[in-house]
């Protein structure tokens, strides 16, 4: 019998905790026996979340294992080994799975300031964290788990509208942010250029909707640790004083009903988006009424 796989980063905790839990909805969708890989780098919490997960679940079939890891790796070996481990943490071989979903979540804010007060020091991790590993382990995904005829992945970027904004103070982030939703592009226009090849040495292999669907999802302003941190950390900007007012207004986006968003609108529904696209939850009609 078939399988889906969920394989998510940063799932311990904030959007990525509530990711997984609305993830069941795909579970359900495909009636199948689901795998859940989750990952991040605390241990207790992950296995919170794992428990979360099973609570919730309807049926016997959810399987979740969780899988601890730092990727902001500086040594490329040390990355490739992480990649290669978390992979082999799936238990089941890519022939078992006809559907397959990769959230690349995990990220960091790094530190908000202005980018002339910034150091190596400063820039490097946040560019391994969020830029550096997820484009690494997506590549590695996509060659253990090649779209087939048989077999539909889903690649999920979780993104920003300061991938396309520039923010004062947040320079770094604007600019992994940006990198990053343009390498799930290129995933997406890669899979199109391949499959065009097929198309042409076997006519009767196209197809309206690709094997690949890649996604850029901007979640909105989220009430989570994050937000605390600007408020927290920022300078005395504008850009602070924004936040701050929308925490106290109660204007900040719930991550559970964002993650319900993403996946009831966009990952249920064929062809929601263009593949490739940037969709910010503010794009969607009518995802307050969540």
């Amino acid at each position: 019998m078939s399988r889906t796989l969920i394989l998510i980063t940063g799932a311990s905790r904030g959007f990525g905790r509530c990711l997984a839990l609305s993830c069941i909805a795909l579970a359900t969708k495909h009636a199948q026996p689901v795998d859940f890989v989750l990952t991040a780098r605390d241990t207790a919490l992950l296995a919170t979340v794992r428990s979360q997960l099973l609570q919730k679940s309807s049926t016997k079939q959810v399987n979740v294992i969780t899988h601890a890891a730092d990727f902001a790796q500086s040594d490329p070996t040390a990355l490739d080994a992480l990649c290669a481990d978390l992979l082999h943490a799936i238990p089941n071989p890519p022939d078992k799975y006809s559907h397959v979903y990769l959230f690349n979540n995990a990220g960091s804010l790094g530190k908000l300031d202005r980018l002339r007060t910034q150091t190596a020091a400063d820039i490097m991790p946040a560019v391994l964290l969020n830029l550096t590993a997820p484009l690494v382990l997506t590549a590695a995904f996509l060659r253990a788990f090649q779209p087939t005829a048989t077999r539909k992945i889903v690649v999920v970027n979780i993104s920003s509208l300061a991938a396309v904004q520039p923010f004062d103070c947040w320079g770094v982030y604007c600019a992994v942010k940006a990198a990053r939703d343009m390498f799930h592009r290129t995933f997406a226009v890669e899979q199109g250029e391949d499959e065009k090849q097929q198309q042409q040495h076997n006519a009767s292999s196209s197809s309206s909707s690709s094997a690949l669907r890649v996604l850029n999802y901007a979640p909105g302003p989220l009430d989570t640790d994050m937000q605390t941190r600007i408020r927290d950390e920022m300078p005395q900007v504008p850009l602070r004083d924004v936040y701050v007012k929308m925490h106290d207004e109660q204007n900040l986006v719930d991550p559970q009903v964002s993650a319900d968003v993403l996946v009831e609108h966009l990952l249920l529904k064929e062809n929601a988006f263009e593949n490739g696209a940037h969709v910010d939850i503010y794009d969607i009609d009518g995802w307050q009424k969540k």
